[in-house]
């Protein structure tokens, strides 16, 4: 079966989809502006999306993740509302876990499609990057702030443990 109709109407559905989220995003934000200019303005940030073959081809894997993850998860919670007797108590984890793992996915795509963002991954060139995006890149992957972080990390996991009831 063939479906390469929808590599050819990818962009017309990522546009769709990208002018909806980006509506309800600046509807929920309660940007001031009547409804016609906020929906230009989404229009707008939808076609700037789209007019890149690496954004099309980033969305397209995103969703496709996405949706395996979702089905997944509503398959998991059915599971689970058919076993316990109280399936309330799993729908918040469950959904905290599920929105991390689609976060973790973006991101792990978005190293992977845009050659800016994969070559600030420590051992890779500086071949796309500016002089200031290397000096970034030096400053993150530098000891002092891998030790910083370590001990922010271990900081919040005891004060996480000492006030737990």
């Amino acid at each position: 079966m063939e479906a390469e109709w929808i590599r050819n109407l990818a962009p017309i559905l990522i546009f769709i989809i990208a002018w909806i989220f980006i509506y309800g995003g600046i509807k929920r934000l309660g940007i001031i502006g009547s409804n016609w200019v906020l929906s230009l303005l989404s229009v707008l940030i939808s076609l700037i999306l789209v007019s890149t073959t690496t954004m099309v081809n980033f969305s397209m894997n995103l969703i496709a993740y996405s949706t395996v993850i979702f089905v997944t998860g509503f398959f998991l919670i059915l599971a689970i509302a058919f076993v316990t007797k109280n399936p309330n108590t799993f729908k918040t984890p469950l959904s905290w876990i599920f929105l991390i793992t689609i976060i973790i996915i973006a991101i792990f795509l978005a190293f992977e499609f845009f050659p800016a963002t994969f070559h600030i991954l420590p051992g890779t060139s500086n071949s796309h990057l500016t002089a200031n995006t290397i000096s970034v890149k030096n400053f993150l992957y530098s000891e002092k702030i891998g030790s910083n972080i370590l001990f922010i990390a271990i900081a919040s996991g005891i004060i996480w443990i000492a006030t737990k009831k």
